[in-house]
């Protein structure tokens, strides 16, 4: 499912079944000129439904959705890299001044900022 990018749904009426539609990351989407369920019949993206079948179509669509913009959601938040805490920050400058690339001075000043920002 993680692949799947939108969901198209043609509802099922009294005389005519519906379908529902997966488009996938990369993915070919099949269509014909009115993308109706001629075209469905062939994709392997598509699953087609009777009228009495709409409800759970209708459900499973919902849930594809909000499963794609959850996706997104956490796509965009993990974008932005989370600074590490002040108290790590503090050990990587400890460990940069044992191994000599800080001096005690540069240490302690730094040190201090990160402590003010608590």
């Amino acid at each position: 499912m993680s692949t799947i990018i939108a969901v198209k749904m043609r509802p099922a009426g009294a005389m005519a079944n519906g379908f529902i539609r997966f488009d996938q990351m990369g993915g070919s989407i099949l269509r014909d000129k009115r993308g109706g369920l001629s075209d469905a019949t062939t994709d392997e993206n598509a699953v087609i439904f009777r009228k009495s079948q709409q409800a759970a179509f209708n459900a499973i669509r919902e849930h594809v959705e909000n499963y794609i913009e959850q996706k997104h959601a956490g796509e965009s938040s993990q974008s932005t890299p989370l600074a590490p805490n002040i108290a790590d920050q503090i050990k990587q400058l400890a460990e940069l001044r044992d191994s000599g690339i800080l001096n005690e001075d540069e240490f302690a000043a730094k040190k201090a900022d990160l402590l003010s920002r608590m």
